[in-house]
């Protein structure tokens, strides 16, 4: 099912109907707070967007919120304004969240290895990891690679915020794991041997951002560290 968005509100709705479908006036929280999700963006090129709507920084990025409905066609989504919180009386930690208590209920996670994933892929990210796997075997490194994303493939980046996923699979795995910021649509997962260089990868991250991700798409030209031990995620 093909998801439509909206930064703004402008859908083909008019503005009346959208506060009517997202729980308006104020004190209907509860009508609304079921439908909401995060987005992963980049903090760097987002800077007046982020002026203007609710978010939270994390390390590098940046969450916002969008409001997530289906219709009989497609699935939709809308970006959260400020003046949705005023009018529901609550604040950006609330909608915070509830929006990630949403999101593995609404989008379902999905990990597993790059070659299972090869097999139902859309076609940018099947080139994308087949370069990441070129690399790989011109620079000698024999890892692993994993997939994390949602089952709808959509803003699924946003996965590594859910709960006990990478904590799971490192216990899995039995090692730290390195992320990749593939795109805002998922993220690739390697289990840290102490083998891999930091630096390659990310020179190997930012090669990918300028030759194979629409800009649009592009989370990091950063990768991340998962460290099993404090349960928490930093720039490696």
């Amino acid at each position: 099912m093909r998801i439509l968005e909206t930064d703004m509100g402008e859908r083909e709705m008019d503005k009346k109907n959208q506060q009517e479908r997202m729980g308006k006036p104020s004190g209907a929280f509860y009508r609304a707070e079921g439908h909401l999700t995060i987005q992963l963006l980049p903090q760097k090129g987002n800077e007046e967007l982020l002026a203007e709507v609710p978010h939270i920084l994390w390390l590098d990025l940046a969450v916002v919120f969008r409001y997530y409905w289906e219709e009989e066609r497609y699935c939709c989504s809308m970006l959260i304004q400020w003046e949705y919180l005023a009018d529901w009386n609550v604040t950006v930690e609330q909608v915070w969240r509830k929006a990630r208590e949403n999101m593995p209920r609404l989008f379902p996670v999905k990990l597993c290895s790059v070659e299972e994933a090869m097999r139902d892929m859309r076609e940018g990210m099947e080139v994308k990891s087949q370069k990441i796997r070129d690399r790989k075997r011109e620079t000698g490194l024999s890892v692993q690679l994993y997939l994390l994303t949602n089952q709808r493939g959509y803003n699924g980046a946003t996965a590594i915020f859910y709960e006990g996923v990478l904590k799971e699979f490192a216990e899995r795995v039995g090692k730290d794991l390195i992320i990749l910021p593939s795109s805002i649509h998922e993220v690739l997962l390697i289990p840290d041997d102490g083998t891999s260089s930091y630096e390659m990868l990310s020179a190997l991250v930012r090669e990918v951002n300028r030759s194979e991700v629409p800009r649009r798409d592009q989370l990091s030209d950063h990768i991340y560290r998962y460290l099993r031990e404090k349960d928490c995620l930093e720039i490696a």
